[in-house]
């Protein structure tokens, strides 16, 4: 899926934070007897920490009104030390034997039952899967978006570790995107093993750094509207520029892979990653300011936030060639949001390169002297520096 190659490396950054599971924020489980006299679940201070954080993520007010995370079937495990405790339905849609609801005191007015006994088949199937997630589950006849959780993932204390909350929302979009979204005519991803065929040299990486610079500061800056119309007709003219000197290109533009891939990996994953980042400013006190790309782009071959994102040549490759468009993707769509684009035009087979060109409409001259003004300044000749260095890296 779309998803999983941005879901291992998400990993590996939260491992920076700690490995497996702990007794972090765990206290003893509660347990009683419901009002029907029904015996209601155990639980434990994560879980409820966790069921607090999923409450407050359906309760986000997000700019794709049509999606509703809220009443998404969900089934999340407990993983400590990689074994399987507590598991829960969120919003079941039948009742199932040997489930018991959690209380509407600890629920916080959820639906949700505790379901151990599929606990441990449920995380074996992740670890069979990408370790992490798993989009359609069946339980009883009917999917469920599965997904584990440890301590380190609900009691997060790094900004690069990865949220359950976030995670859980992103892909749970994908799913939406799966019933809403008309698929682009010339769309079609690059597998993850031809990622070597994606077109990568210095000019090509000067020109992506430059639009990861432009964005940099997204959302957490205040622009006006000449400010946003700026960084649109910025992004289009850049983005011609990679569509120009794109070398997978067998005839026109729209056989290169920029555009065939690179720009469906904006649409689809910048989606999911912009409702994701806007959830968790609203919900996580950690990622209040958190920005769509956490990363200083001319230092991405540097130690930031005790990481450094690109170690050698495949690195290069994989981020620039897949990772980059969660960035670049969620902010061009947060711009023409916020440029009074309706959401549902995404929805309609557009790639979001495809909307800012028609609404900035630059002329050609015009283009070519934008162009000329950022190859002439300060910030290319950063990204051209850098570029120099990681592309020899």
């Amino acid at each position: 899926m779309r998803k999983v190659f941005y879901a291992l490396s998400a990993l590996a950054v939260t491992l920076l934070s700690g490995c497996g599971d702990s007794n972090k924020g765990s206290s003893k489980p509660t347990s009683g007897s419901g009002t029907n006299g029904t015996q209601v679940a155990n639980t434990t201070e994560l879980d409820r920490k966790l069921f607090s954080q999923i409450k407050l993520a359906g309760e986000h007010v997000t700019p794709w009104r049509g999606y509703a995370f809220k009443s998404v079937p969900l089934y999340f495990v407990h993983s400590k030390e990689n074994q399987a405790q507590e598991a829960y339905i969120f919003n079941p849609t039948k009742l199932h034997s040997g489930s018991r609801p959690v209380s509407d005191k600890e629920s916080n007015g959820l639906a949700i039952h505790q379901y151990n006994d599929g606990a441990v088949a449920a995380l074996d199937k992740l670890k069979s899967g990408n370790g992490l997630f798993e989009f359609k589950y069946g339980l009883y006849g009917d999917n469920y978006y599965l997904q584990s959780y440890t301590s380190h993932q609900v009691d997060i204390d790094h900004i690069l570790s990865t949220p359950s909350v976030t995670l859980a929302y992103h892909e749970a979009f994908h799913l939406y995107q799966e019933k809403h979204f008309q698929r682009p005519e010339y769309y079609q991803q690059l597998a993850f093993d031809k990622f070597n065929e994606y077109p990568i040299n210095e000019e090509m990486l000067t020109l992506k750094l430059m639009v990861l610079e432009r964005f940099k500061s997204l959302p957490i800056v205040n622009l006006d509207k000449e400010q946003v119309k700026q960084q649109l007709k910025e992004y289009v003219v850049l983005v011609d520029e990679m569509l120009r000197i794109d070398t997978s290109k067998v005839d026109d533009f729209k056989s290169g892979y920029i555009y065939k891939h690179a720009l469906g990996q904006e649409l689809y994953e910048g989606s999911a990653m912009m409702v994701d980042t806007l959830m968790s400013r609203d919900v996580l006190p950690l990622h209040k300011e958190k920005r769509f790309n956490v990363f200083e782009p001319t230092k991405l071959n540097e130690e930031q936030h005790g990481f450094i994102k690109l170690k050698n040549k495949q690195a290069v490759i994989d981020y620039f060639a897949f990772e980059m468009f969660y960035d670049s993707g969620s902010a061009i769509i947060w711009l023409l949001l916020e440029d009074g684009v309706d959401y549902k035009q995404f929805e309609k087979g557009l790639y979001p390169y495809d909307i800012a060109k028609q609404r900035v409409d630059i002329s050609e001259q015009d283009a070519y002297y934008l162009l000329q003004e950022l190859k002439n300044s300060e910030a290319w000749e950063a990204a051209n520096k850098a570029a120099k260095k990681i592309y020899v890296s």
